[in-house]
């Protein structure tokens, strides 16, 4: 489930990007697309503050990367948890900036 939940949040973040005419980053990645809500300088929206994408980084982008490069390496049902809401809460974020 985290899997699929993150691999939406980063197709959503970049659709987000593209539809603010926002120029993609090199890096098309979700912590890529979280650093691009950060640096941007579209005028047609606010940016990410530098410790909310640091926070979205760790408790999304890191954790994400874990599970997906280490073997054995799953969450338990606090930790899925702990990555939606997160999920969630940055998808909202950026939803109103």
């Amino acid at each position: 489930m985290v899997l699929h939940t993150t691999r939406a949040l980063d197709t959503s973040l970049r659709e987000l990007l593209t539809a603010r005419s926002v120029p993609l980053p090199p890096n098309r990645a979700l912590g890529g697309y979280l650093l691009r809500f950060q640096n941007h300088s579209s005028s047609s929206m606010r940016r990410l503050s530098p410790p909310r994408r640091q926070s979205f980084q760790s408790s999304i982008v890191t954790k994400r990367n874990r599970y997906l490069h280490e073997s054995d390496a799953y969450p338990d049902s606090l930790g899925t948890d702990s990555i939606l809401r997160e999920v969630h809460a940055c998808l909202s974020e950026v939803l109103a900036l």
